[in-house]
This record gives structure tokens, sequence and C-alpha cells, in this order.
């Protein structure tokens, strides 16, 4: 098929459309955290230890660094309308599957499916921006970050008052029931824009790990960002099972609203569009990685004080630590999405599958230490993920000016 150049041939979707593409797509991207505030009450209901409820959280982290692997790339080869609306009736079936199966095993394979369904987020983003203006595209694609971030802050206390009504199952009924009406949405909306791939998928996926290989602005992001998303995903993994323990005490609501705090990761995606569309991505991405450290340094420091100190530091390193993993991550993917456009479908999934990697690993080892060693290690496991990928960050140092490499 013939190749639409979206620029020349295809207007620009309007704000209304843009609007609406960002509360779908955080709709999608939301079911990856509905798992976190749920697990201690998960294990509760279901007869689990802690651990075994939380191994949901990597599954689907594992099923979504699965999918951006191998599906991702398919959006340089087969219309993107097809993969989105694919993914996302795969979500549909796997909620509804979590939603109604009960034995561990079924509900950690019904996890690692949504996952698959997930990456769908990772397909819609770029297509959607490649939509917009030319000049508005960091500030679009800064609106559908938002939107994904404002979505999963909300599913957080969202999830824990639903799962209060009754069962923690009815809020995957509930989320299966609006991701059928984004879906019904983005039929509405999404352009068919068919590629003209000259390669077999084969080809693509080989040419992809050429990719990481040769493109080193994007080896030096990816690892960076999955550093910052390990120690993200470990403090929200760890971070529940402290406040609902005897010595904290919250209640599931009240743990509910302890997670809107998250909402500051919403205010990042759109100053970290304007950063970048006014060139200051370095100072940017410097500011980041030095805000997640200091947050860290705080949670862990907390641990020592009283209960209602403890509190307040995890609340307010919740609030630095989420921003600066958003600002963090919509200035690096943008970079790399610019560095080769006509890649970039196989660049993103390459950063954001080991974006979703670093969390499944940080979900998994922050929980191990938890179980075998406690709280200290656990915290500390934060800290030192977020040093490293300020270290790397001072080693590598690639140029600002993003010029290609051959």
């Amino acid at each position: 098929m013939t190749q639409i150049s979206l620029d020349q041939e295809l207007p620009p979707l309007g704000r209304s459309q843009i609007l609406l593409c960002a509360a779908c797509m955080g709709l999608l991207v939301s079911n990856m955290y509905l798992f976190q505030p749920l697990t201690p009450f998960i294990a509760l209901e279901m007869g689990w230890t802690i651990s075994q409820a939380n191994i949901l959280i990597p599954a689907c982290q594992f099923g979504v660094a699965l999918g951006l692997l191998l599906i991702v790339p398919l959006g340089d080869r087969i219309a993107s309308r097809y993969l989105v609306l694919a993914m996302m009736s795969l979500i549909v079936v796997s909620l509804l599957c979590i939603a109604i199966w009960t034995d561990w095993v079924s509900l950690v394979i019904a996890s690692f499916i949504l996952g698959i369904g997930l990456c769908g987020g990772q397909i819609m983003s770029p297509f959607i921006t490649s939509l917009s203006h030319p000049v508005q595209r960091g500030r679009t694609f800064g609106t559908l970050i938002a939107g994904g971030m404002v979505a999963v802050t909300l599913s957080r206390p969202l999830a824990s008052f639903f799962a209060s009504l009754g069962n923690w199952k009815i809020v995957f009924f509930v989320s299966a029931f609006c991701m059928i009406i984004a879906t019904i949405v983005c039929m509405k909306i999404l352009p068919l824009v068919h590629p003209n791939p000259s390669e077999r998928y084969a080809e693509f996926v080989k040419n992809q790990i050429s990719l990481w290989f040769s493109v080193p602005l994007l080896r030096h992001r990816a690892i960076c960002q999955g550093l910052l998303f390990a120690a993200l995903s470990a403090f929200w993994s760890i971070t529940p099972v402290l406040l609902v323990s005897d010595e904290i005490g919250l209640s599931q609501n009240q743990l509910g609203l302890f997670t809107l705090i998250a909402i500051s990761a919403a205010i990042a995606a759109p100053l970290a569009g304007w950063l970048k569309d006014h060139g200051l991505f370095k100072k940017g991405l410097w500011g980041a990685l030095v805000l997640a450290l200091l947050a860290s340094f705080l949670a862990l420091i907390g641990l020592t004080q009283s209960p209602i100190w403890i509190v307040g530091c995890l609340l307010l390193a919740a609030a630095c630590l989420d921003f600066a993993v958003t600002l963090h991550l919509v200035l690096s993917q943008q970079a790399v999405f610019e560095f080769l456009p006509t890649s970039r479908s196989r660049l993103n999934s390459l950063f954001m599958g080991v974006f979703f990697m670093g969390g499944a690993l940080g979900s998994w080892g922050c929980m191990v230490l938890f179980s075998n060693y406690g709280l200290t290690l656990a915290y500390g496991l934060i800290l030192l993920l977020c040093l490293s990928a300020l270290i790397l960050h001072c080693y590598w140092s690639e140029p600002v000016d993003l010029v290609r490499q051959s």
C-alpha cells in the first residue's frame, strides 16, 4: 500500500480530538497500576502471602516489556489504528479474566496478558503525536503523557474506593467497561494510515536489535529511564505494604488518598514538553535525576521517624519521585523519537521495553529484599537505583543537539 505522509496529506488532529485520545490513552495505561494499592487486600482476601500478591505487578510489567519488543515494532509495518484497537480489545478480555478467575496461577497469566495489551499505549502515543501539527508535537506529546499520568494517579485511589465497596474484583469489571468505551472512541477518531514496509517482520526485529547497538542516545536514555522506573515501581510496591501495616495502620480509603500525591507526575509531563520545545532538554534531565535521588533519600530517612513523620516523608518522596521520573521519561522519549523518525516504533519499543523491564525487576527485587531483610534494605535499593541513573548520566553525557550518527 502507498504510504501516506502525515505532515503533508493528513490534516492535523484538532485540540478536542487530542484531548479525547489523551483520555483514552490514560484509561489504557492506568490498568497497569490497579494492582499497586490492592495487593495487601488481595493477599488478605485470597489467603495469599504479600509476596504472592505482589507477583501480579511484575507479571504485568514483563508482559508489557514483551509486547514492546515483539508487537510495537509492527507499528512500522501494520496500520497503527489496527494495532491500537487490537491491543485495547486484548485488555478488555484480560481484565474480565482477572475479575472472574480465582486461582493464583490463572491470575498471574491474566496479568501477563494484560501487560501485553498495555503496550498499545506505546503505539498510540507516537502515532497521535505524528498526527498533530509539527510545531506543536512537543506539547501534544506532553498532553498525551499528562492524560496518562492523571489517569494513573486517579486509578490508585479509585481502585481502593471501588474495592472498599465489596470485593477487589469490582475494580476490574469497572475498568473493563471503561476500556470498551475507550475502544469505541478510538474507532471513531484514529485515522487509517498504511505504512509502506520494505522488510519482513523478522528483518524488522533484527534491525531493531541493530538499532540498540548503533544508537548510543537510545541506550543511554533507556538505561537511565529503566533505572528510574525500577526505583518508582519498587517504591509503589513496598510503600502500600508499609502504610497498611500495624505500625502505620492506614485504611484502604486512606491509602487511596495517599496515592493521589502522584498527581505531580501530570504536572511534569506538559512541563517536559515545554522544556523540550524551548531547548532546555539537558537542564530538564539533570533536574529530574537529582530530584529523584533526593526523593529516594528522603524516603529512606523517613523510616527512622515516628509514624506520622514516616507518612509525611513518604508523601513528599512520592510526589518528587513521580514528578522526576515522568519529567525524565517525556524528555528522553521525545529525544529518541526525533533521532530517527522513520524508525519511531522500533526505537520506542526498545526504549519502553527497557523501561518496563526495569520496573518489573525493581518491583520484584524490592519485595525480595523486604521479605528477607526488611524495609531498610528495600528502600535502600530505591536510593541505589536513583544514584546509579545519575552516575551513568554523568558518565555518558551525550550531545544535547542529538545529531544523528551514521
